[in-house]
């Protein structure tokens, strides 16, 4: 599981919850669009971007072992595997931040063109510049050959590294309000080259992750390897921020739940003050549908601890209770 943290703990039971990262507010603010990809194509906001699986789109092993938790796409071409996501066909082009993980198996197939590409996510067709997506770009025959590039405008930003292959990486684009873009791999700003202006031509194009626009082309620019933790954002994040949401990407992590005794249940909550953590509970694990929130605690400080006062564990034939502590964002 991404961006959610859940312990199970009996009735006598203390989960402990540890985070490092920034404010809530970071995370949330100007927050449009989440894929976490456990299972579904659902958007993780309460904004109902949903998206639907296309083409032979499924589920995979994401960057922590996890089943099912991340977008696996096959990279054939013509099939149009990926998600559609129809209500960001009109998402402004400017400011934006795309930020996803990703695995690329292999780099784009050898061009019939000057050029071919992989795309991430945004709007692609026909290798047409004034799309605007994250793409790996296959140009034997100039620079950015297998590069990380961000087309829109009749124009290109292109990243100076090659893209890493068989390996999870973030990467993070930012387009400010001047139409200024900017790069980051795994936190990191990265040169570009071309230009970096971002123009607004096309804003009824297909929005896909892992896949270009059923139009034209036939599909045939498809994401070959592995998708994940897709965050769309309508502002241009900052530098610290972008570094800020790696670190806190790479540390979603499950914790073993202590064990701890007492007449009421107890939740120690070890995370970063500011954060809002939501504690559910439920009595009986079968049935998923049940678990019931109690409360939202926003930490005031890094370590705090809950009790469930209506619960008393003396009474005999008590129910057993179940608790999970979820990140709430």
């Amino acid at each position: 599981m991404k961006s959610k943290f859940t312990c199970f703990i009996a009735f006598f039971l203390c989960a402990a919850v540890t985070l490092s990262t920034r404010a809530q507010s970071f995370l949330t603010n100007g927050l449009i669009a989440y894929f976490p990809f456990d299972g579904t194509a659902l958007d993780g906001t309460t904004n109902g971007n949903d998206g639907t699986l296309l083409g032979s789109a499924a589920f995979g092993v994401d960057r922590f072992g996890n089943s099912n938790s991340c977008l696996a796409l096959p990279g054939t071409q013509g099939v149009g595997s990926g998600v559609d996501v129809p209500s960001l066909s009109s998402l402004p082009y400017y400011p934006v931040t795309y930020s996803a993980w990703f695995v690329a198996s292999n780099f784009p197939s050898t061009p019939s063109g000057p050029s071919t590409e992989m795309t991430l996510l945004g709007r692609e067709q026909c290798e047409q510049q004034y799309d605007g997506a994250i793409i790996v770009s296959g140009n034997p025959d100039g620079i950015g050959n297998n590069t990380l590039d961000y087309f829109t405008g009749g124009t290109g930003a292109y990243a100076t590294i090659a893209t890493p292959l068989g390996a999870w990486c973030q990467i993070v684009v930012t387009i400010a309000s001047n139409r200024a873009v900017t790069f980051y791999l795994n936190g990191t700003n990265l040169p570009i080259f071309g230009t970096t202006t971002a123009e607004y031509y096309s804003p009824n194009e297909d929005f896909r992750i892992g896949a270009s626009s059923g139009s034209g082309c036939a599909y045939e620019h498809v994401w070959n390897g592995l998708i994940d933790d897709v965050r769309i954002y309508n502002r241009a994040l900052a530098s610290n921020e972008v570094q800020s949401l790696y670190s806190y990407e790479t540390s979603l992590t499950n914790p073993a739940p202590t064990i701890a005794i007492g007449l009421s249940p107890t939740v120690t909550i070890t995370g970063v003050a500011g954060y809002t953590y939501a504690i559910q509970r439920n009595n009986n694990l079968s049935n998923t549908n049940t678990w019931t929130t109690i409360t939202n605690i926003t930490l005031n400080q890094p370590v705090e601890i809950w009790a469930d006062t209506s619960v008393n564990t003396s009474i005999p034939g008590s129910a057993q209770q179940y608790y999970r502590v979820l990140l709430d964002q």
